[in-house]
Order: C-alpha cells, then sequence, then structure tokens
C-alpha cells in the first residue's frame, strides 16, 4: 500500500516481487507530483525487487552521472513500444528486449508459468536494455528455484547486468548461475 503524507510518500506491507507491479504506477505518480521521500519504515517484507525499486527511483531522479556532469534531464520512459517479451525454446526462455523497472511487471507471470512448467534456463540474449529491475528479478527468480530445489541456469546475461551485479555486490550469485 502507498500513501502520501507531504512530501513523503509511505510505503506499508509487503514489498516484494509479487507488490512490486501494483506499486509502481501509484509511486510514480506521487514522484511525478512532488514526493520526495520514499519511506520504508513500514514495509514488513522486502526482497530484491524492493532493492531494485528503491535503486530505480534513485537513479530515475539523479539521472546517469554523465547526464549529471552536463545538467541533463533523463528521458522519459515511454511504456509504448517498449515490452519485454518472453517465448519459450525447449527448456529455456528466451528473454527478448527491454528487462526494466517499465517492463518487469508484465514478464513475471508469464516467466513463473513458463519455470513452473520445467523451464530450466533464462537466456537474455535477445535483451536490449537492463537495469536494476533486471539484476532484481534473476536474483529472484534463483532464490524461488533453490527454494524449490530445481535447477536454474541464466546464459547470455548483458555486459550492463554484470556490470549492475557489481556495483551492487552480487555479481558472484548471477556469474554462479550462468557457468
Amino acid at each position: 500500500m502507498i500513501r502520501r503524507e507531504g512530501d513523503s510518500l509511505i510505503l506499508e506491507g509487503p514489498v516484494t516481487l509479487e507488490s512490486v507491479p501494483g506499486l509502481i504506477g501509484p509511486a510514480e505518480e506521487h514522484l511525478r507530483q512532488g514526493a520526495r521521500v520514499v519511506d520504508f519504515r513500514n514495509v514488513t517484507e522486502v526482497d530484491s525487487a524492493a532493492v531494485a525499486l528503491a535503486l530505480e527511483w534513485l537513479r530515475r531522479r539523479r539521472g546517469r552521472p554523465d547526464q549529471i556532469a552536463r545538467r541533463e534531464e533523463p528521458p522519459a520512459r515511454a511504456l509504448e513500444g517498449r515490452q519485454g517479451v518472453i517465448r519459450r525454446e525447449g527448456d529455456s526462455l528466451i528473454l527478448e528486449g527491454p528487462v526494466t523497472l517499465d517492463t518487469v511487471p508484465g514478464l513475471i507471470g508469464p516467466a513463473d508459468e513458463h519455470l513452473r512448467q520445467g523451464a530450466r534456463v533464462v537466456d537474455f540474449r535477445n535483451v536490449t536494455e537492463v537495469d536494476s529491475a533486471a539484476v532484481a528479478l534473476a536474483l529472484e527468480w534463483l532464490r524461488r528455484a533453490a527454494e524449490s530445489k530445481t535447477g536454474l541456469r541464466l546464459a547470455n546475461l548483458p555486459a550492463a547486468m554484470q556490470n549492475l551485479a557489481k556495483l551492487y555486490g552480487v555479481s558472484e550469485l548471477l556469474q554462479s548461475a550462468s557457468s
């Protein structure tokens, strides 16, 4: 749940891979309307999706370092034409297009269904763009696979995703699943 108090956006309850899709739209609207603080104090449960969400909000707020140096505004995100796609080939899920905070909510359901049905490889070879949400999504898939004692391998991780994983200190987790 999200509520606004002055310039603060108060998050309550779980902030997990399941709840993040419902939080993105309302939270972004409050942030556009001037909310300056995101308060996680009343959050009852988090997973890697919560971290990705927070990092992505910070990145969008501040922009990339090269944009900040040139005093450029980060580009506005448009959902049109930016949808990620999943297709199945044997025991592999092939991700196509961007895997970002904007597209991950639409990828969660279909991917979960394929993983429950026996997909054991997630292939990033056709991914065109990633952000922290891609790292969070991959970590969540790996966590769920470990809990259910099923193997999951990540293939063809984009360099940008590997760099983000290094920055967040989780590169070993992704690398061990991609070898």
